[in-house]
């Protein structure tokens, strides 16, 4: 005989589990986007590296150029050997800078102890 609060029942194990399974692959990600290009303001790259050039130079913009020389008066004294005035960037043209893959480097370096909040 059937109790009448069967229907009240919890659903089994089995069942949980079956839709823990259904569910479990189920995710939304996003897509993974890689910049492609420098962003612009008002057609005007501004964002950072521009070109690469031969001789492991890369152009770069003012704005890249002023954050450099932040990072090198902040952290600067982090790198080995100590950095104390911006190296490896030259004034390339009227609005651009040349830096090397060195120079790069460097600005990787200050960029991790900015991104870790270290104190300078």
């Amino acid at each position: 005989m059937k109790s009448e609060y069967s229907a009240l029942r919890p659903p089994s194990l089995l069942l949980w589990l079956a839709l823990a399974f259904l569910f479990y692959g189920c995710t939304i990600a996003p897509k993974i986007v890689t910049p492609h290009a420098p962003s612009l303001d008002s057609g005007e790259p501004n964002s950072g590296i521009i070109a690469a050039m031969p001789g492991n130079r890369y152009v770069v913009t003012p704005m890249f150029n002023a954050k450099y020389a932040t990072l090198v008066t902040l952290y600067g004294n982090k790198l080995l050997p100590p950095m104390k005035v911006p190296e490896y960037i030259t004034p390339y043209g009227t609005n651009y800078f040349l830096i090397t893959s060195d120079g790069i480097n460097a600005y990787a370096q200050l960029m991790f102890y900015y991104r870790q909040h270290l104190t300078p």
